[in-house]
Order: C-alpha cells, then structure tokens, then sequence
C-alpha cells in the first residue's frame, strides 16, 4: 500500500474545528438570479440531512414523489416566499398549497437550478447540469 506523504493526518483539534467551520455555514443566505423575476431571491441553504432525505425521496422511482421532495425544499428555504405566502397565493390566484407558489413563481429550469444551487453546485457546474437536461 502506497503511503499519501503529502495528506496530513488529522487531529481532534482539526476535527473539532471542522465541526465549528460547518455550524458556520448553516443558514447561510445565497442569492440566487430569478431570469424569469428579474432580480435575485435570496434562499437559506439547507442542512445536509434535508438534501439527503429529498435525494432519498427522488430514489423511490415515484417521480411525484421527487417533485413534491424538491418543491418542499425549495419553499422552506426561501423566507420571502414563506413568510408572504399568503398575498402570493392572493396574487398568483393559487387555490391549494403554499406549495404551489413554487411551480408559479419558477420555471421548471429555475427550480432545477434553485435545488443546485442550495446543494452547494457552482454556478459552472449548474449551467452543465442545465446543459445535460436540455440534451435530454
């Protein structure tokens, strides 16, 4: 077996500041460009819990159950939508769930750049995704 010479090995002081540098990146506020709005919405990122379950939900091969996954995640991080919700609704003339915002605020491209960009995609790495979705 090869030994890594260059890789440190790390130490509990590394691990125990690792775990304060990602209590620092929880509710981080991203801005995110909204084409179709015309300005940027900010979004709080979510924990890496909330990513995995909406991955895990996209496994089910239920592809209902992947949409209302990504719609849920993509409501309770953005606190402009959910704490106006209800004069959306009013305005947007949306009969059912505050859920439903989502699909009338954000186009379909939008919403998969949206989930991208809170699972921390660069926005290189968010215009190949877009990319491959389109050449699907």
């Amino acid at each position: 077996m090869a030994e890594n010479k260059g890789i440190k090995k790390l130490t509990i002081d590394d691990l125990i500041n690792a775990k304060i540098a990602k209590d620092k990146e929880k509710n981080k506020v991203i801005e995110i460009y909204i084409k179709s709005l015309g300005g940027k919405v900010s979004f709080v990122t979510p924990s890496t819990k909330r990513m995995k379950k909406m991955a895990y939900k996209g496994m089910s091969q239920k592809p209902d159950d992947l949409d209302e996954s990504q719609v849920s995640l993509i409501y309770d991080c953005c606190p402009l939508i959910k704490s106006n919700y209800k004069k959306l609704m009013e305005a947007y003339e949306v009969k059912g769930s505050p859920h439903d915002l989502i699909d009338e605020l954000f186009t379909l491209e939008e919403q998969n750049k949206i989930i991208l960009k809170l699972g921390g995609a660069s926005d290189e790495e968010v215009k190949k995704a877009q990319e491959e979705i389109k050449n699907l």
